[in-house]
């Protein structure tokens, strides 16, 4: 993390909004992952904060995971319906998708059965539309699960 730190505050120096929105969502996701929730939401604030429309799905999509993550259930159905907004205007399939399925793991948290399979249901065939079979097949395999 401190390599990607170094370079983030680089890229801080130049003031393109595009890359620094964009490494502030990876930086945002990668303390998810890590389980650094107060970091993971401060970052995917900062790419929110930058406005770049193209990078604004996947923050939000961040954010609401990690919201999802520490039980702030209205604060991430706010996020991941966001997320889907956008991803659907600005027509990003990949990020929609992603959207979708972050949307049926928080209904699923939220013991929200069936709104979770037509989540999940919506994630599955824009992954299939977009040939990613695998995630398509991860995903199915959760909701059949359900």
């Amino acid at each position: 993390m401190e390599i990607a730190e170094e370079g983030l505050q680089q890229a801080l120096s130049t003031q393109q909004n595009y890359y620094i929105a964009g490494l502030y969502t990876n930086a945002g996701e990668a303390h998810y992952y890590l389980g650094h929730f107060d970091k993971a939401v401060e970052y995917a604030s900062k790419a929110i904060q930058r406005r770049e429309e193209i990078h604004l799905p996947s923050a939000y999509i961040v954010m609401g995971m990690t919201q999802r993550s520490m039980s702030a259930f209205v604060a991430a159905d706010q996020s991941l319906t966001l997320a889907i907004e956008i991803a659907g205007q600005t027509e990003d399939k990949y990020a929609l998708a992603a959207a979708w399925r972050e949307l049926g793991e928080l209904r699923i948290c939220q013991h929200r059965k069936n709104d979770a399979k037509n989540a999940l249901t919506q994630s599955i065939t824009l992954f299939r539309e977009l040939y990613n079979e695998p995630q398509a097949n991860e995903i199915e395999a959760r909701l059949n699960a359900l």
